[in-house]
């Protein structure tokens, strides 16, 4: 089984192009999208990918997409393109937070990720239930939950860690790939629990003052 991998929802975009066998995948081949050229790069550089590894686009089967949170026109890129080649190739798509791939990439018990203005965006098990939650906290917020934390909690950006400098659990990472993205949804993919592509939206967490306060919550798959 043929899978892309897709992640722009942060200032540098990736993809990646893999083989599913027998509960194993093999990286084909991967790409870094330059900063804030996924719009343009997006399509040449998935004919590259797949070029290089010798597959045909007719081949592909899935599209695992990072559909956020992070950059809004980033988010809106990488889904556009899954849902472009699910109508053309009668493909499945697998959407994956962005702060699950964190998290299942270096074993941790959450992620964060900065959502400007002072806020963060934060993944992991809530502490009654266990149940994975996402929420658009305050740095307040956030230190005190990540204080509470029964493991590591990672990041990939400065203004992370300089919010969280005093938490001994903190640890700062190199940011999340398509490469990363496949591995984290395989479990997914495997169960074929793919996307309903016509109501498939992005995980902004924050829509607007208006309608998303702080503290509210997102379930992630």
């Amino acid at each position: 089984m043929i899978l892309l991998g897709i992640d722009t929802c942060g200032a540098v975009g990736t993809l990646a192009l893999g083989r599913l066998e027998a509960g194993e995948l093999q990286v084909l081949a991967s790409r870094g999208l330059a900063g804030r050229t996924s719009a343009a790069m997006l399509v040449p550089a998935m004919a590259e990918l797949l070029a290089e590894a010798g597959v045909e686009l007719a081949a592909l089967r899935g599209v695992v997409v990072a559909d956020g949170p992070g950059s809004f026109t980033g988010i809106r890129i990488g889904l556009s393109a899954a849902k472009a080649l699910a109508e053309a190739l009668g493909c499945a798509v697998f959407p994956i937070s962005r702060l699950r791939v964190m998290a299942a990439s270096h074993a941790a018990a959450g992620a964060v990720l900065d959502a400007g203005r002072g806020e963060f965006y934060w993944a992991g098990p809530e502490p009654e239930t266990e149940a994975w939650v996402e929420s658009l906290l305050t740095r307040e917020e956030l230190a005190a939950t990540v204080a509470m934390a029964s493991g590591i909690v990672v990041a990939c950006e400065e203004r992370v860690a300089l919010a969280l400098d005093a938490c001994s659990s903190f640890r700062l990472v190199e940011p999340p790939t398509a490469v990363q993205t496949l591995q984290a949804a395989l479990a997914e993919v495997q169960a074929d629990r793919r996307a309903d592509v016509a109501s498939l939206d992005g995980r902004y967490l924050r829509r607007s003052d208006l309608y998303q306060p702080a503290g509210a919550t997102h379930p992630a798959p």
